[in-house]
């Protein structure tokens, strides 16, 4: 059975496992899809979507490696996602300590400069004062750190580790970036590419985002 140009495409995309170039683009819009035309002849051909697509992937995998692989193997282990979603976790209560912990006493209260002002406040107190007096002390701070590390973690294992033994392979991350890529490019596709051709025309992406407009003004006008 003859493959059709959309489907050649998304192949395509799934043997270059790519991804993240073209997820940049559809998320801003024509603009940004228009980006991906590097021959600037206003339509961006299934070979530019691949291409873009594969050299957005190298650079998101090279992006993880950078962060997380500390001894440069090309994977990620347990204890590599650990440190890092643990030095994550540093940075931003070490901020949070220095902005609010005015008197320096590891904890959070009345006497510091209370960051509990607003709705934004009542969340921040909610989420960290556990026991519900007021007052975020030093072990609260410790708990909602330990608890932030793990979901950190968590998350990056949900995404990348497959097999569920803690570590991310090479093969792994690749995978899931293979499989992002196929997503997001039907995506991409089903939004813009109205005749099925595996490219999208200036025509197609003027059509979409003049729509996209169009209803924009109407939402406005409705308001008011």
């Amino acid at each position: 059975m003859k493959m059709s140009s959309r489907n050649t495409v998304l192949l395509a995309v799934s043997v270059f496992a790519a991804a993240s170039v073209v997820t940049s683009m559809a998320r801003g819009g024509g603009k940004r899809v228009s980006g991906l035309d590097a021959n600037e002849d206003g339509t961006v051909s299934a070979e530019e979507l691949v291409l873009a697509a594969a050299v957005g992937v190298a650079e998101k995998q090279l992006r993880i490696l950078e962060r997380y692989d500390a001894d440069e193997d090309g994977a990620v282990s347990a204890a590599e996602s650990l440190a890092e979603s643990q030095a994550s976790v540093t940075q931003y209560f070490d901020r949070l300590i220095d902005r609010f912990d005015s008197n320096e006493d590891g904890a959070i209260g009345d006497e510091d400069d209370r960051p509990f002002r607003g709705r934004r406040g009542e969340r921040f107190l909610d989420a960290l004062d556990l026991d519900d007096d007021g007052t975020i002390t030093s072990d609260e701070l410790v708990a909602a750190a330990d608890a932030e590390v793990q979901r950190l973690q968590g998350r990056f294992l949900e995404k990348y580790d497959a097999n569920a033994d803690g570590d991310v392979s090479s093969e792994e991350l690749q995978s899931a970036l293979a499989i992002d890529a196929e997503e997001r490019t039907v995506a991409l596709l089903e939004r813009y590419d109205a005749n099925e051709d595996g490219s999208l025309s200036a025509e197609e992406i003027a059509a979409v985002e003049n729509n996209k407009r169009g209803r924009g003004r109407g939402r406005g006008s409705w308001r008011r």
